[in-house]
């Protein structure tokens, strides 16, 4: 064999070697997956309030042993809510109602992960949920939230919005050593107190237990009006008392400067 061909023969191995190029313009979307053994996990989350377009989708997988694992979360799971309004993402009322009346709740059995932080692998307990009414778990996020701050509190707090909130609001609490403790010094603070009044406000005003800001202002507007009406009623009851006896409305006379700190006797006239 002669030597160019081996040097050609040791280009054409290297370059059958060498992988194969992927189109890496559209990551999030793999067309076509072709392997011995394919593990494919998709997350499917049924909610119309958060958008989820270009999330990455595997349509076309073509193996001979596939083993295909779906993990679906409720839509209930208020740790899919977190920091909403740095997303320009505003929920219905209808929706807000759901999450406070009714969030997702682990059935029972369920197992909580284990906080891996300390030696004493504590878990969240569901005691918990009952002790305190704003307390909630979250599945996707593996932590506990408040769900009054999550809805209705403002990323910033303290004197001057310096602070930002951080755990039971935009992020989950996950450390469960000395929890009761966390969990009533949230419970005491301004901005959770806050968030809790609002959210007893919302759900009044949409049980209809309580008229909303708007309609106080109207039915304000309308009582005012009310009381104007009464009041010119009997103003024009005397303007037309005058005219039927030929009375000027001030003094002798209806033409002419008014005086008004003026004194004396009026001669009879009104």
């Amino acid at each position: 064999m002669k030597r160019s061909d081996k040097i050609t023969d040791l280009f054409q191995l290297r370059t059958n070697k060498l992988p194969k190029t992927t189109d890496t313009d559209n990551i999030g979307n793999i067309e076509s997956v072709e392997n011995e053994n394919v593990v494919s996990t998709s997350i499917n989350f049924d909610s119309q309030d958060i958008g989820s377009d270009n999330i990455g989708n595997i349509e076309n997988v073509k193996n001979e042993n596939v083993v295909s694992t779906s993990i679906n979360f409720d839509s209930q799971d208020i740790g899919a809510y977190i920091n909403l309004r740095e997303k320009n993402i505003i929920l219905n009322d209808l929706k807000r109602e759901q999450l406070l009346t009714s969030p997702w709740v682990p059935p029972s059995g369920y197992v909580f992960p284990i906080d891996n932080t300390n030696k004493r692998n504590l878990r969240f307990q569901m005691s918990w949920i009952n002790r305190f009414s704003w307390l909630v778990y979250s599945e996707i996020e593996k932590g506990a939230l408040c769900k009054f701050c999550v809805l209705f509190s403002n990323s910033d707090t303290g004197k001057g919005s310096h602070e930002k909130t951080k755990s039971f609001v935009t992020q989950p609490f996950k450390k469960w050593k000395n929890a009761i403790e966390k969990f009533n010094d949230h419970e005491n603070c301004q901005y959770h107190k806050l968030s809790k009044e609002r959210a007893e406000y919302f759900l009044s005003v949409n049980y209809r237990k309580q008229k909303s800001v708007i309609e106080v202002l109207n039915s304000e507007q309308a009582r005012q009006a009310s009381e104007n009406r009464k009041k010119l009623y009997s103003i024009v009851e005397t303007i037309i008392l005058c005219g039927r006896l030929e009375m000027s409305l001030r003094g002798k006379t209806d033409s002419g400067r008014i005086h008004v700190d003026e004194e004396g006797k009026t001669g009879g006239k009104i």
